[in-house]
């Protein structure tokens, strides 16, 4: 009877371990590893200690090194060019997961959008992996009711790294709004699993889809210094599926290591009568975990976390669509004969109400072609209006925009048709 009994709990301590890690995928050797860091991401993701905080992609971070930090060390380089997900990376849709059956869409290897400064033939995509996502074109809008919950996670060991580490890496983003007219829905979290406590760091981007850098800041990921599992998570999440938005590519991560510098401890002078010199002794690094705290000054660091998300801006195309708003053959400087050229005005983090004007010029000059000087009330957060003229004469062509009560403008934009 007592072996049925231990039996019986063995089976249903299985069941229960099933039900807890749902749908996760085995991604090569060490599965059982992965599964269990799947299951504490989760669990840190969703009730964990985490420190909520805004970036913009294309700003700037302080990474100026710490003092007392070696040079850093390459913990990961990754450009997503051989396998998917690459070694040490796993993929998972929780929203697939949450609803016990196989991914729908999750993140994938795709080839027909890379980061164009470093280049590479390949970059990860938010969508376009399991069942429904690998039905969508390359980097194409994914459809209203997508229930998108996609994470890219990577774990690794920083007890080498007392000073903490590093992060940095290009990121395109094409979100929908939220039900507060912001984009949040981004997420680059980094937590310590042993104790569910880190930081979650949403982030926008004042250019959608657009390259852009995103630099963690340098002081933040210090306190991660000399943990042994510290995990990575890019999450992005469409709820309540909006759809219609390609979502997130990242390209070329880079992840390096702060060690400290190793410094002999002095030792006084032999006297004659020593035998040999004393072997010095290495400082001990992990009495230095918390030195970086001890170190900052706060006041002294910009804190681009706090960096409001309020703003304009003026882009250039050939095309805009009227519902994503992504343009096409965006850029500054444009062919003569071009068919068509188009402006589009963007605001984001706006108070409902305030008022929105642009006007366009031409070599300095007002041009009055319909559409092209007009006021609007704003009666979202976040949004844009475009316009296009056909067949454009050559010129320097310039698009001013103000928000607001103000007499000057808020902010503009120039492109140039023609030699």
């Amino acid at each position: 009877m007592g072996v049925h009994r231990n039996l019986w709990l063995l089976v249903a301590g299985c069941i229960l371990v099933a039900a807890i890690l749902g749908s996760a995928h085995q991604v090569g050797a060490g599965s059982t590893s992965w599964q269990l860091d799947t299951a504490q991401i989760a669990y840190a993701m969703e009730h964990g200690r985490l420190e909520q905080r805004y970036l913009v992609v294309g700003g700037s971070a302080a990474s100026s090194h710490w003092p007392l930090a070696a040079a850093p060390v390459v913990i990961e380089r990754q450009g997503f060019e051989g396998d998917f997900p690459p070694a040490g990376w796993q993929v998972l849709d929780r929203a697939a997961q949450a609803d016990r059956v196989p991914a729908r869409y999750q993140w994938s290897k795709q080839t027909c959008e890379v980061e164009p400064l470093v280049g590479g033939s390949a970059a990860a995509w938010v969508a376009g992996g399991g069942s429904e996502g690998g039905k969508l074109g390359c980097v194409t809008p994914y459809p209203a009711g997508a229930k998108l919950n996609s994470w890219l996670s990577y774990v690794m060991d920083l007890t080498s790294y007392p000073m903490g580490f590093t992060l940095r890496m290009k990121l395109l983003l094409d979100q929908p709004l939220n039900e507060r007219g912001q984009r949040t829905n981004m997420q680059v979290a980094i937590i310590d699993l042993e104790t569910s406590e880190g930081i979650a760091y949403s982030i926008s981007s004042p250019a959608p889809l657009s390259w852009l850098p995103l630099v963690l800041p340098e002081e933040d990921l210090a306190q991660f210094g000399g943990r042994a599992q510290v995990a990575i998570v890019i999450a992005y999440e469409d709820n309540p599926a909006v759809g219609g938005h390609v979502g997130a590519v990242v390209d070329n991560i880079l992840i390096e290591g702060l060690p400290i510098e190793q410094t002999a401890t002095p030792t006084s002078s032999p006297t004659p009568e020593a035998t040999a010199t004393p072997t010095p002794t290495a400082t001990p690094v992990r009495q230095h975990r918390y030195l970086p705290a001890l170190l900052l000054n706060l006041e002294s660091f910009p804190r681009p976390t706090q960096v409001p998300m309020v703003g304009a801006e003026v882009v250039f195309g050939t095309a805009v669509d009227a519902v994503t708003g992504r343009v096409t053959n965006q850029g500054r400087s444009f062919p003569a004969g071009v068919n068509q050229f188009c402006a589009k005005e963007r605001w984001f983090g706006q108070v409902v109400g305030t008022s929105f004007r642009w006007q366009w010029y031409r070599n300095n000059s007002p041009v009055d072609y319909p559409g092209l000087n007009d006021q609007i009330v704003l009666d979202t957060a976040e949004g844009f209006r475009h316009q296009c003229v056909q067949s454009p004469p050559n010129g320097t062509f310039e698009v001013r925009v103000w928000v607001g009560n103000v007499t000057e403008p808020t902010t503009s934009g120039s492109a140039t048709i023609g030699p």
